[in-house]
């Protein structure tokens, strides 16, 4: 093994053939751009996938109980539950509010605030307390909103308007939840919920989101009555990460063939090397080097040019990963991408996964040179020297 890598260096490194380093060079600057391309982007869909996660849970809730009417009594129940870690009563409404003679579309939603909600919430709220209205920053922007101003809103069924003070301001850094919800206490605006008639919930927040569908079977096997309905956060967010995972599934095959590529270009120079190396390969069989050690020979050759190509792919993508993660270079619209900046995280599975398919594709598409270096017959190849 030690003599088939050690020619398989000389051959690639010492070549007097400047066409063929020019060639093997290119090989492996392709294959890392396709790696770099590859780690990039990934990362930018996981940080996609984990920032909008983040965010949605952070303002929604993992799993949410329908009722048939208000009752606390129903969420003392079930925070009894396993892996359960806080229970509140919530409801939300699609209705308008008005400020001056301005009337614009809001979803308010009442939140029967306990200390841990506090505590979640309390990451998001720019200003002000949980004593009054909680309004989204675009929204307070657009319309001029301050502390301290009262807000009329309707009431969907009787047309008719109750003012509310605003006495804080939320920023969860998604355009949807920040330009267009109004978050109030439930006391506050319970008896305005119930003329309205609007429908009574229960917000559930558990310790592994990826366990929701265990809590809600466990929650459905109790027949608790006063619930109705329960939905996770994946069935009502299912369209969105569903597209989400797809356009990932998608742009790692479209970008794949980048690698594909290179590799072709990997398979093309080992072809010419063969050629090339007809009497150095004649040489060595001839002086004892057999079959196989003239296929591990070519192998090895593509798989050091795969290697080194996924080494400076890998270090370069990881490297505008970390640039990109940590100085928000790219800034986006926040009303097409719900965030304003370019999100990423690096997933280590990812990048062993696209190191693995780099490294596995150079060496497969040296087998055939290789396989043609070994049928060589040194006596036909030395006939004419």
């Amino acid at each position: 093994m030690k003599i088939e890598f050690w020619l398989a260096l000389k051959f690639i490194f010492n070549n007097r053939r400047r066409y063929l380093s020019f060639i093997s060079g290119v090989s492996f600057v392709g294959l890392a751009l396709g790696i770099c391309a590859l780690i990039v982007v990934l990362g930018v869909m996981n940080g996609f996938d984990s920032n909008l996660r983040e965010k949605l849970l952070g303002f929604n809730f993992h799993i949410i109980a329908y009722l048939d009417k208000p009752a606390r009594e129903l969420a003392e129940e079930v925070a009894k539950l396993n892996n359960i870690e806080n229970v509140v009563l919530f409801s939300q409404i699609q209705t308008a509010a008005r400020k001056d003679k301005a009337i614009f579309p809001i979803v308010l939603e009442a939140i029967d605030f306990d200390s841990k909600e506090k505590e979640i919430w309390s990451k998001y709220l720019e200003k002000g307390g949980f004593e009054g209205l909680l309004v989204g920053e675009i929204l307070a922007k657009n319309l001029d909103l301050t502390l301290g101003e009262e807000v009329e809103i309707f009431n969907p069924k009787t047309f008719k308007t109750q003012a509310f003070k605003i006495r804080g301001i939320f920023n969860f850094g998604i355009y949807d939840l920040d330009s267009s919800f109004i978050v109030a206490p439930y006391f506050l605006v319970k008896s305005f919920l119930e003329k309205a008639e609007a429908l009574p919930l229960l917000g559930i927040r558990i310790g592994d989101i990826y366990q929701a569908e265990k809590v809600k079977e466990e929650m459905l096997s109790k027949n608790i009555e006063g619930i109705t309905l329960i939905k996770t956060w994946a069935q009502l967010n299912e369209t969105l990460f569903s597209a989400l995972r797809l356009e990932k599934i998608t742009m790692f095959i479209i970008l794949s063939l980048i690698v594909v590529v290179a590799c072709f270009n990997i398979f093309a120079t080992q072809t010419v090397r063969v050629v090339e190396k007809i009497k150095d390969i004649a040489i060595l069989k001839s002086i004892g080097l057999s079959r196989i050690s003239v296929n591990l020979l070519f192998c090895l050759q593509g798989l050091i040019l795969g290697f080194i190509g996924v080494f400076l792919g890998g270090s370069l993508g990881l490297f505008l990963c970390f640039v990109l993660k940590n100085t928000h270079l790219v800034r986006l619209p926040p009303k097409i991408y719900y965030i304003d900046y370019l999100p990423v995280l690096i997933d280590y599975k990812d990048v062993f996964i696209i190191c693995s398919l780099g490294l596995g594709l150079s060496l497969l598409f040296s087998l055939a040179p290789a396989v043609r270096a070994g049928r060589i017959e040194e006596a036909e190849a030395l006939r004419y020297e």
